[in-house]
C-alpha cells in the first residue's frame, strides 16, 4: 500500500497549499486576526493523531486512503463534538472542514467555489466552513443561513468581519427553503422570511442600507484615526 500512502500524503500537501492561499486572502481582506483561524486548519494536517493514524490504517487494514481518512475523521469529530467546552467543540468543525478538503482531492472532486455566486444571493446551507465563508464576495452575497453553527463559530465570526448578515444554527432551514425561492433575512433579529411581502422587503432593505451606512462611517473613522497616528 505504499502507493496509496504516497497518494494520501500528496493530497495532504495540496490541501496545505490551498489553505495557505485562503489564509493569505483572508489576511489581506480581513486582517491577521481572522487569518489565524486557518492556523488551526494547518495544524490538523500536521497532527500525527490524524495523519499518522490514517497512514497506519491504510497499511494495516489494506484500505484506500479515502476510506481510512473518512473513518479517522469521524472518530475525532465525534470526540470534539462530545466535549463540554464550546471552543473545543469548534475543533470538530476544523477537522471536518480540513478532512473534507482532502477527501475531495482524493476523489478528484472540485471544491465548492462560492465566489462565482450570482449577485443578490442568500445562501441556504446545512453549514458553511470557514474556508468557504472566507471566499464569499460581500458585493454578491446578501447573507447566509445555516442549519448548524453558533455565534462563536469561525464562520459566523468571519461573516461579521466581512459585513455579511448571517443566521446560524436554525437546525431546519434547508428543509424549509427551496432553491429559487425569494428569501429575506434580518441578521440582527435572527429572522428568516420566505417569499416575503413588499412591506417586509422594504423594511429589510432599509435595515441593510442603514447597516451599510454605519459600516462606511466606521471604516472612514478607522482610516482617519490611522492617518492621524501615521502623521504623529
Amino acid at each position: 500500500m505504499e502507493e496509496e500512502v504516497r497518494f494520501f500524503q500528496e493530497k495532504v500537501n495540496v490541501a496545505k497549499e490551498q489553505i495557505k492561499e485562503i489564509q493569505a486572502q483572508s489576511r489581506e481582506g480581513l486582517g491577521e486576526e481572522h487569518a489565524k483561524i486557518f492556523d488551526a486548519h494547518l495544524e490538523v494536517l500536521e497532527d500525527p493523531a490524524i495523519i499518522d493514524e490514517t497512514v497506519s490504517k491504510i497499511e494495516t487494514e489494506q484500505v484506500s486512503a479515502t476510506y481510512a481518512l473518512d473513518e479517522i475523521a469521524k472518530e475525532f469529530i465525534a470526540i470534539f463534538e462530545a466535549m463540554d467546552d464550546e471552543y473545543l467543540r469548534e475543533r470538530a468543525h476544523d477537522v471536518a472542514d480540513v478532512t473534507e478538503r482532502v477527501l475531495r482531492l482524493l476523489l478528484g472532486m472540485e471544491s465548492v467555489d462560492l465566489s462565482t455566486i450570482a449577485p443578490g444571493s442568500i445562501i441556504i446551507a446545512k453549514d458553511l466552513t470557514p474556508s468557504e465563508t472566507a471566499q464569499l464576495d460581500r458585493e454578491k452575497v446578501n447573507g447566509f443561513v445555516t442549519d448548524l453553527g453558533g455565534r462563536t463559530s469561525h464562520s459566523a465570526i468571519m461573516a461579521r468581519a466581512l459585513g455579511i448578515p448571517a443566521i446560524v444554527g436554525t437546525k431546519t432551514v434547508t428543509e424549509e427553503v427551496n432553491h429559487g425561492q425569494t428569501v429575506a433575512i434580518d441578521g440582527q433579529a435572527g429572522d428568516v422570511f420566505v417569499e416575503p411581502g413588499q412591506e417586509t422587503l422594504n423594511r429589510i432593505q432599509t435595515l441593510a442600507d442603514e447597516s451599510k451606512k454605519k459600516a462606511a462611517e466606521l471604516a472612514k473613522w478607522k482610516n482617519e484615526k490611522s492617518e492621524t497616528k501615521d502623521g504623529n
